[in-house]
């Protein structure tokens, strides 16, 4: 890790993501609201109790990721709608730990059963952002690391 406070801005990413003040999401983990200033002042990083409160209290969001940053291949991508959070399966997790490839698929023959197979040799695409539009005429961005 490069930065030692990283963590720190994971936890005010989320404070961001779930719509609450400092007050609420600390009153959410039981603990006292100057904990959570010091966190994101980075005069403090968080010690185990926290993080396990955070962990129980918000079920969807990554121990792995909030810990290193690196979404685990049983990761979650979560967006919140109307102030509700709204787990999805994340496609992409274990191609980027494992640093594995999805490989390109080409057909193989001419007949009316073709055989498709994967061209190891080829260097595949990789996804920068998928955009999920709803009809509620709302959108989330995720962008597979």
């Amino acid at each position: 890790m490069n930065d030692e406070f990283a963590i720190n801005d994971r936890i005010a990413h989320l404070i961001s993501e779930y719509g609450l003040t400092n007050a609420d999401f600390a009153k959410k983990l039981g603990v006292p609201a100057s904990s959570i200033s010091h966190l994101l002042a980075k005069r403090n990083k968080p010690g185990l109790n926290f993080i396990m409160s955070l962990l129980e209290q918000y079920k969807d969001i990554d121990a792995n990721w909030l810990l290193t940053g690196v979404r685990s291949s049983r990761a979650m991508a979560r967006t919140v709608q109307d102030g509700e959070s709204v787990v999805e399966p994340d496609l992409f997790s274990s191609f980027t730990e494992n640093n594995d490839q999805p490989a390109e698929i080409s057909a193989v023959g001419s007949q009316k059963n073709d055989v498709f197979l994967p061209q190891k040799d080829i260097q595949p695409k990789k996804v920068e952002k998928i955009v999920t539009f709803y009809t509620d005429k709302t959108f989330t961005e995720y962008f597979p690391e």
